[in-house]
């Protein structure tokens, strides 16, 4: 569950908007990926970067459910900025972040046009929603995907990855456009070719369920 001074924060920057799906909120009180997200992710990233000359975090796949992130952190100093495919509507971002950029991940080079580059990158659960996708996610999508974050991190940052990659979900069954259990296992691959793990305080690695894998890795 959330721990009370987190859902307090989510609580409060959710008040703020004028209109909103209340499911959003309930979607951090429900699941446990957004529990430790809140209650332990967010904090350590604050956490870490409170000394640190630089701190430049991008958060990928941003849209309402995402406004508290910031605060969440608990560091008020951090330069948070979000990027996601396409703009959701009325969105906005909240007055405290530092920059938003709709880019499509997928493709090549999308993010060498930034004027800032990145100290951490979240990526957490946008890998595995194949549902919302129009298309297949193929290898070289998943390629161009990855060099995106290997070009746009400072040398020494850190990524933050949710794996959830699967194939399907019962609730999405009849749907003909999730990507093939080969395409996931290349991909898992293709990540530790790039990448390898990082000491992060007690989550250098974490798992949550049974195939929701959290991993803090850095360029190799």
């Amino acid at each position: 569950m959330l721990d009370y001074k987190q859902k307090q924060i989510i609580d409060r920057e959710f008040s703020k908007l004028d209109r909103i799906n209340p499911e959003l909120k309930t979607w951090w009180e429900l699941y446990e990926d957004r529990h430790f997200m809140a209650n332990k992710l967010f904090p350590l990233i604050g956490d870490y970067f409170r000394d640190r000359e630089s701190k430049n975090v991008l958060n990928i796949g941003v849209e309402w459910y995402n406004i508290a992130d910031k605060e969440l952190c608990l560091n008020d100093d951090i330069k948070l900025y979000g990027v996601d495919n396409q703009k959701k509507g009325t969105f906005s971002i909240p007055e405290t972040w530092s920059g938003m950029y709709y880019r499509d991940m997928f493709d090549r080079n999308s993010l060498h046009d930034l004027p800032v580059k990145f100290d951490a990158i979240i990526d957490y659960g946008v890998l595995g929603v194949w549902w919302l996708f129009p298309f297949k996610p193929s290898k070289d999508h998943f390629r161009n995907y990855f060099n995106n974050i290997l070009s746009s991190l400072n040398d020494g940052g850190l990524y933050f990855i949710k794996l959830d990659l699967k194939t399907g979900d019962d609730n999405f069954s009849n749907i003909g456009n999730l990507t093939d259990p080969s395409i996931i296992e290349q991909t898992k691959d293709m990540i530790y070719k790039y990448f390898t793990r990082a000491d992060f305080y007690d989550i250098g690695y974490h798992r949550i369920g049974e195939s929701n894998d959290t991993l803090v890795l850095e360029r190799i």
